[in-house]
C-alpha cells in the first residue's frame, strides 16, 4: 500500500465537505472517509467523482452518530463494552453495515474502495466479525482495505500517546485483535497509523504536533485528518470545528503535493 492521508468525516456538512474537496483537488490529500446517508448527494458527489483516478474514497461506517435518517445503535462506550461481552444485536449491526455498503454503491457507482469506522468503531470484535464476512463475499476491488489504527513500532505508539493520551491504549489494544484478524482472512490493512489527537479543543502545542504528523508519511501508513471549517453548522462537543479549521488551513498552506 502507498502512504494515504485520509480526511475522514466526508458527509458530515456541506461546508465541511467544502474545504475537503478542496484539498483533494490540490493534492493535500489522496483519500475520503465517507459518511454515507440519504442526504449525500449532488454536486459535492459529483466532484468526488471527478477525482477517482488519484483519490480513494472509502466508507466510513458509522454506528454511534445522527445522521439524516440514521439513528445510532449506541454511543461508542456502550458498543465497546457490549462488544466485549458477546451482547450486542448482531442482526441490527449486520443490518446497518450492509444497508451503508448499499448505499455508498448507490450514490457512488461502485463499492468503497476502503472501510473504515467513525470512533473506530469497525475494529471491535462483534463488528469487525460481521464486516469482514461481508468483505469476504463482497465482489471488491483487489486492492480494497480496511484501516487498521494501529502504529507499527514503539517510537509510532509514544507519539500517538503524546498527543491524544490513554485512548490510544485500548484503541490499540482493540486494533491489534482486529489487524491480527485481517492479516489472517487476507484482508488489506495498513502497516502503519497516525493522526490521533484530544479533539474537544486545541491544545497549546497542537499546531507544532500538527506540522509534524504532515512530515511522516512513511511507507505503508495512513494518516488520520479532520479537515473543516469553524463556520459549519454542525456541532460536536466531542470534536471542535476550531480544530477542523486549523487543520484545514495546516494542510493547505503544507507543502504536501500527493501523486
Amino acid at each position: 500500500m502507498k502512504p494515504f492521508i485520509v480526511a475522514d468525516d466526508f458527509g458530515l456538512c456541506e461546508k465541511h465537505d467544502k474545504i475537503i474537496i478542496e484539498l483533494a483537488k490540490k493534492k493535500k490529500v489522496n483519500a475520503i472517509s465517507v459518511l454515507v446517508h440519504d442526504e449525500l448527494s449532488g454536486k459535492r458527489v459529483n466532484e468526488v467523482r471527478k477525482m477517482r483516478d488519484y483519490l480513494s474514497v472509502g466508507l466510513h461506517l458509522n454506528l454511534t452518530m445522527v445522521l439524516p435518517k440514521i439513528q445510532p445503535i449506541g454511543s461508542i462506550k456502550t458498543l465497546i463494552i457490549k462488544s466485549l461481552l458477546g451482547s450486542l444485536n448482531t442482526r441490527e449491526i449486520k443490518k446497518e453495515i450492509f444497508s451503508q455498503i448499499r448505499e455508498f454503491e448507490k450514490v457512488f457507482g461502485t463499492l468503497p474502495d476502503f472501510i473504515d469506522g467513525h470512533e473506530h468503531v469497525h475494529i471491535l470484535p462483534s463488528i469487525l466479525e460481521i464486516l469482514s464476512k461481508r468483505v469476504v463475499e463482497e465482489k471488491f476491488s483487489e486492492k480494497f482495505w480496511i484501516r487498521s489504527p494501529v502504529t507499527e513500532t514503539m517510537a509510532d505508539l509514544y507519539r500517538e500517546l503524546s498527543n491524544a493520551g490513554l485512548k490510544v491504549l485500548i484503541i490499540t489494544a482493540l486494533g491489534s485483535r482486529a489487524k491480527n484478524k485481517l492479516n489472517r482472512l487476507g484482508i488489506l490493512t495498513n502497516k502503519n497509523f497516525a493522526g490521533f489527537f484530544s479533539l474537544k479543543s486545541p491544545s497549546r502545542n497542537f499546531k507544532q504536533k500538527y506540522l509534524h504528523l504532515l512530515t511522516l508519511k512513511k511507507p505503508d501508513m495512513v494518516i488520520m485528518v479532520h479537515p473543516g471549517t469553524s463556520e459549519s453548522p454542525t456541532q460536536n462537543k466531542n470534536h471542535s470545528n476550531e480544530i477542523r479549521a486549523i487543520e484545514a488551513t495546516m494542510l493547505n498552506e503544507s507543502g504536501i503535493y500527493l501523486t
